[in-house]
């Protein structure tokens, strides 16, 4: 019966261990989707040396990613992104000289490309996204209006494996929020990011 016993155990150690190592290699079951928190901050506002403005945002995100392309021979696929958020900002101006607190929240959408650098590990890869959504501004330097705004967002980086199914990503880019001229002073507010999130895959 012991022996029995440990024959089962056996079996099911291996059984475990070959569809784990399965569920790596296969990219089409295992890889396709994920999802994030991310968390990003500002390290410059605006994009000249000298700028008339201050504005320091700290983002806290959800990233829903999808796969539009599932071909596992490639080395590139390309995803669908869902980004609600809730982000805390400080600013300053030429005319408001202390420092205020604010807000924003709002949702993007975007698309993300994946370049895996060797087909046997799709959890290492390089990335680039691009996202754009409408938002809520509560409070903001003269040169912009507050309330409604849009969120613009080009990102850079590399994702690597932790243990499992769950991943990091460290990443970089540019941010843009503007009005569209919809609501006057619209001169926009423009970041340098950088930032990371924990992700799990599926």
């Amino acid at each position: 019966m012991k022996l029995s016993a440990r024959k089962v155990a056996s079996v099911l150690l291996v059984t475990a261990v070959s569809h784990y190592t399965f569920a790596q290699n296969d990219t089409r079951t295992f890889f396709n989707h994920s999802v994030a928190f991310t968390v990003e901050r500002s390290i410059k506002s605006g994009y000249k040396v000298n700028q008339d403005y201050s504005y320091v945002v700290t983002t806290h995100q959800v990233e829903l990613e999808r796969a539009v392309t599932r071909n596992s021979d490639e080395q590139v696929s390309l995803h669908f992104l869902v980004i609600p958020q809730y982000n805390t900002t400080d600013f300053h101006d030429w005319k408001f000289k202390e420092n205020r607190s604010s807000w924003e929240a709002g949702i993007n959408a975007g698309l993300k490309i994946r370049v895996y650098p060797g087909k046997d590990h799709q959890r290492v890869f390089l990335f680039a996204s691009i996202s754009s959504g409408p938002h809520y501004i509560d409070r903001a330097p003269v040169r912009q209006n507050n309330g409604f705004i849009f969120n613009n967002n080009f990102r850079f980086g590399f994702h690597f494996p932790i243990a499992g199914a769950l991943g990091m990503e460290i990443k970089a880019g540019l941010r843009h929020m503007s009005n569209l001229g919809l609501f006057p002073p619209n001169h926009g507010l423009d970041n340098v990011m950088i930032g990371g999130n924990l992700n799990y895959a599926f």
